[in-house]
């Protein structure tokens, strides 16, 4: 067997060992450019799996926080409503016997609060229903059109409220029984202090349990734990508009239960000034009316699609073309509501024509689906937005300055 010397080389020709030397050089060249292309190669690909895996087309996340706030929700409109229930029967019977209106004015808007809560909860219900055919957003305006349904309520109770003040101030006809007046009224507002905390207060069954979903979800996407916290962020300061507009329902109340005892308490020193009962009625109506017109106009403005109002239009769009590399223009940007913090975004971003000529339609699909990925991973870490429609297209200044809708809104 012959051996293989290490340095049997050392004996060949000078001319065979500069052949060798320039095999070996030219092998050397051609496999470093392989290498440098499967690197390159290896890095697109990877970059792209990294974003594809970080950036789900669906915010999983997010849909859990949602169905998350929407079961406290639930949970405190139930226990509101039960407690609504209870106090409204009472202050029917206390307005029957101390012929109050202040108190009857009170009970009728308990009574809208009720019917309020449960058009809330029935809308709630079905806003976590899925998405049908028909139907492609799911039924999450429900909510929206509960909470008008609701104030139209309320509106409709109050005017009548007042129509019967004012024919109380007119005739002055009629008695009322201070005492009794005064404990319904110091009830109500014990109630209604009661439902405050109820819907302003953290729920104890969802807190617990959703502790230990977030500990979890923490520990296996330990990577992800700033959009996490993001999106957590914005679920614990999202309040749900039914909750909201039930609280709103409420302090009403309890400003009215307040001046209810008021009047009492002047009836029943001076039994002359019995006009403060519809006197008080017509105050707690103006107050009815301005505390739930900011709940109409947010409704409204959410059936009209405009723009949320968490958010300022040139300064998304900014953020869009700053921030996201290779972009060199944002239009046909729009931002709606589904509903009360679930939003949605559609935009159209421009990239430079490529600089080769030779660069195929397989690099231009790579480079548009970067940036558009780029694109959802900046809308959901910094405007919590997971429904997106992003469209990637090469930039024409001739069509942005003729086009009314790539020119974008002046006011």
């Amino acid at each position: 067997m012959k051996n293989k010397n290490p340095f049997e080389y050392q004996t060949m020709s000078d001319e065979d060992d500069d052949d060798d030397e320039e095999e070996e050089s030219c092998d050397g060249n051609s496999s470093d450019r392989n290498v440098n292309i499967e690197n390159n190669q290896t890095t697109t690909t990877t970059q792209q799996q990294q974003l594809s895996i970080n950036n789900h087309c669906h915010d999983l996340q997010m849909d859990n926080n949602q169905r998350k706030f929407a079961r406290q929700a639930m949970i405190k409109l139930i226990i509101t409503l039960i407690i609504s229930m209870m106090f409204m029967i009472i202050e029917i019977v206390g307005g029957y016997l101390s012929h109050s209106l202040a108190i009857f004015t009170d009970a009728a808007h308990l009574f809208s609060d009720l019917i309020s809560f449960a058009i809330s909860l029935i809308a709630i219900y079905l806003a976590q229903k899925s998405p049908t055919r028909s139907k492609s957003f799911g039924y999450l305006r429900l909510e929206v059109i509960g909470v008008l349904f609701s104030v139209f309520l309320i509106w409709f109770l109050t005017g009548l409220l007042i129509y019967f003040a004012i024919n109380r101030i007119i005739s002055n006809e009629f008695e009322i029984d201070s005492i009794t007046m005064m404990t319904v009224s110091s009830i109500g507002l014990a109630f209604n202090l009661v439902m405050w905390l109820t819907l302003s207060s953290k729920c104890c069954c969802h807190s617990i349990n959703d502790e230990k979903e977030d500990q979890e979800t923490n520990g296996h996407h330990h990577s992800h734990n700033h959009n996490q916290h993001n999106h957590q962020q914005h679920g614990h300061s999202h309040i749900n508009m039914n909750v909201r507009a039930a609280i709103l329902h409420i302090i009403g109340d309890c400003i009215q239960s307040i001046g209810v005892i008021i009047a009492s308490i002047i009836i029943h020193f001076r039994p002359d000034w019995k006009l403060a009962d519809p006197i008080c009625t017509l105050l707690f109506a103006g107050l009815v009316f301005t505390t739930t017109y900011s709940i109409m106009k947010d409704s409204l403005h959410i059936l009209m699609e405009g723009f949320p109002n968490e958010y300022q239009y040139e300064q998304v769009k900014q953020m869009l073309l700053e921030q996201i590399p290779g972009v060199k223009n944002v239009h046909s940007l729009h931002i709606w509501s589904l509903t009360h913090g679930r939003n949605v975004l559609a935009v159209h971003l421009t990239v430079d024509y490529p600089d080769d000529d030779n660069t195929d339609d397989h690099n231009d699909r790579n480079q548009f689906e970067l940036i558009r990925e780029k694109a959802e991973i900046l809308i959901r870490s910094k405007l919590q937005i997971s429904l997106t429609t992003i469209q990637i297209e090469y930039h024409r200044p001739d069509m942005i300055q003729n086009c009314s809708h790539c020119i974008g809104p002046k006011t």
